[in-house]
């Protein structure tokens, strides 16, 4: 019998290749094989073209983007998919010829990581996530037609990280969608916000309308939003009567043009720990129905200055240590270090976190120092500050470097994110009791890493992750001068 393998390579010869790294560039073309000296021009070519736990490379420059980016394959909790800026390189997907109405990116699927993209001009929302599991970091969504970045149609257990979503503005229209971020309508549960900023967006900052699941945001900052005729919130924390459970901690409001914190007829449980809420138009905390689904809980919170309505709480509002109930001398300017607003847009660090600013810090002065209660947050001093910083924090700003007081430096782990080891290091200036412990971010201990008394200079910990599911985690160090903690991503 004779065997011909013409047709055995025709076959093979017309299925695609895959790769577990492709890059791709402004100059690329997708006629190439995706390696470094030959990248792609798209991403949804290189999409197609990567296998799970593999990674895509963008070069810096800005992709004149001509259709929206459909992602439609998932990954598993081992295998990340991976979109990362290469290096420190600065991507820019810019969708301006997509044309009204078409998003930029489609998510669709699970577990996906992009880090470092810019995500700019779309005729509808920058972003939309709407499967589960997947990380967005140090990513910047602006100037699209509706929400830099929506979470809906299911999208759950998202986690984001270190973004900026900035004047988005609905395309053609007088500007009632476009927010900063939006999980939001349909959405699933256990989103998450972690060091985003989001401003001068023609609505609200982020945008929880009829969100019916669990959402949290921490050490989030956002200003000057609903500017043309949206609504104008900075953290709109439901609505439409939906119960949804939404917990804020150390998060920083103001210059909106409505209210800084707001209910919007969100039956369910709110949390709102050491916020401060500055300047708003119609009220820092709004929050006026009792819900049927849960207890709304302020503690450690300042509000001041609002433009022209006075807060509006319920009295089913459980409230503690806020700086509205302080006994003595209302709130003034000289409780603050400075109240310079545009320190908000500095640049962020090289590790994608907020800047060090001394916008809205407390003085040492100030009654507010100790003031609070524990809600688990850490602190320094006998008891927490009330408002989004901690005083000892931050004590000065010199051409944007800060000087830190005290006698513990924690630095940041390496590498991070990290799978599944990363190192801990720290510095101690004094001798003593050290405890070093990894928790979640509900603040429950999952390990202890230091237990013992230890001599000053410098100390390191290993820390290896294994076990433990891909998320962000808090690692601390506690010494008689205080407490410090830090966030560390595992990447799986």
């Amino acid at each position: 019998m004779k065997i011909t393998l013409k047709p055995l390579l025709l076959v093979l010869f017309f299925i695609p290749m895959l790769f577990s790294q492709v890059y791709m560039a402004p100059d690329g073309n997708d006629a190439n094989n995706g390696s470094i000296t030959a990248p792609l021009k798209t991403l949804g070519k290189a999409v197609s073209l990567v296998t799970a736990g593999g990674t895509i490379y963008v070069r810096g420059g800005t992709y004149a983007c001509s259709a929206t980016v459909k992602i439609a394959k998932s990954g598993t909790a081992t295998s990340y998919y991976k979109i990362l800026a290469y290096q420190s390189e600065k991507p820019v997907l810019d969708f301006s010829t997509v044309g009204s109405g078409n998003r930029g990116i489609e998510l669709r699927c699970d577990y996906w990581y992009l880090k470092g993209i810019q995500i700019k001009n779309a005729g509808d929302n920058g972003m939309i996530i709407t499967g589960g599991y997947n990380i967005i970091e140090m990513c910047e969504l602006d100037h699209n037609g509706d929400s830099g970045l929506q979470i809906s149609q299911g999208g759950h257990h998202t986690k984001v990280i270190n973004c900026d979503s900035h004047d988005n503005h609905d395309a053609g229209a007088s500007g009632g969608n476009a927010d900063g971020f939006s999980p939001k309508l349909d959405v699933g549960d256990m989103n998450e916000f972690h060091g985003c900023r989001s401003w001068h967006n023609s609505d609200d900052g982020w945008d929880l309308y009829g969100n019916k699941y669990n959402t949290s945001m921490d050490s989030c900052w956002t200003w000057g939003n609903g500017w043309d005729e949206g609504n104008g919130n900075g953290f709109k924390t439901g609505g439409s009567k939906t119960v949804s459970n939404v917990k804020l901690t150390n998060c920083v409001s103001f210059n909106n043009s409505a209210k800084g914190f707001d209910q919007n007829h969100n039956m369910g449980s709110v949390t709102i720990y050491n916020c401060t809420s500055y300047r708003n138009g119609s009220g820092n905390y709004y929050f006026y129905e009792k819900p049927t689904g849960g207890t709304n809980t302020f503690k450690n919170n300042i509000s001041y200055k609002t433009i022209w309505r006075n807060d509006s709480l319920a009295a089913t509002v459980v409230q503690a240590d806020n700086s509205w109930l302080l006994k003595g001398s209302p709130v003034s300017d000289g409780d603050f270090e400075n109240l310079d607003s545009t320190q908000a847009l500095l640049p962020r660090k090289a590790d994608g976190s907020l800047p060090d600013i001394t916008f809205l810090h407390l003085k040492n002065s100030s009654k507010m120092i100790d003031a609070g209660v524990n809600v688990g947050l850490g602190f320094t001093g006998s008891a927490p500050d009330l408002g989004a910083f901690e005083w000892k924090q931050v004590t000065e700003i010199e051409n944007n470097v800060i000087t830190r007081p005290g006698s513990i430096v924690l630095h940041q782990n390496y590498p991070n994110p990290f799978n599944p080891a990363t190192t801990i290091s720290y510095q101690l200036t004094e001798p003593g009791m050290v405890r070093v412990a990894i928790t979640n971010m509900l603040g429950e201990q999952l390990t202890e890493l230091v237990n013992e008394n230890q001599v000053s200079g410098y100390h390191s910990v290993s820390f290896n992750a294994a076990n433990f599911a891909s998320g962000i985690y808090l690692y601390s160090i506690k010494t008689n001068q205080g407490i410090i903690v830090k966030k560390m991503s595992l990447l799986k």
